[in-house]
């Protein structure tokens, strides 16, 4: 059961929220949200209701995310405990959720992980070389046109 109010048009539910923010603010976005600011799915009055795109209303219910007074949304990093812009943390898979740890820490963390892998393995290091070697190569080819 839903905890928002329905309309009935025929014999189709509509989401009272939305057919009040389209009503006051014009139509929703295409693939937005329409958000309650005080957190109450009953209160549907008009400026109770913005639109959100889904990545700003899951940070905006999200204990992790918060927003600061200009509006940029903020994180706190999971090792050094300290709030940062979303923009100081590395992107995950397609550039929509942010890592749990900001780029400096992360950065620290890998430095660790590959001077642990060259004390432990001799030939890491020559593998690396090779792997760097094979990148610059199809960068040459694909500038050539010959790929």
């Amino acid at each position: 059961m839903s905890s928002y109010v329905q309309l009935w048009n025929g014999g189709d539910p509509l989401a009272e929220h939305r057919v009040i923010y389209e009503r006051h603010r014009g139509p929703i976005p295409e693939g937005y949200h329409v958000h309650h600011r005080n957190e109450k799915t009953k209160d549907n009055d008009p400026d109770n209701l913005e639109a959100l795109s889904p990545g700003d209303h899951k940070k905006t219910h999200s204990a992790r995310y918060r927003r600061d007074e200009m509006g940029a949304w903020l994180k706190t990093c999971h090792t050094c405990g300290v709030e940062k812009p979303i923009s100081e943390f590395h992107t995950q898979n397609r550039g929509t959720t942010h890592r749990r740890d900001c780029k400096s820490c992360r950065n620290k963390v890998e430095g660790k992980r590959l001077a642990r892998r060259k004390a432990e393995d001799p030939a890491f290091r020559e593998r690396q070389r090779q792997c760097v070697r094979n990148w610059c190569a199809r960068q040459k080819e694909k500038r050539n046109g010959t790929r």
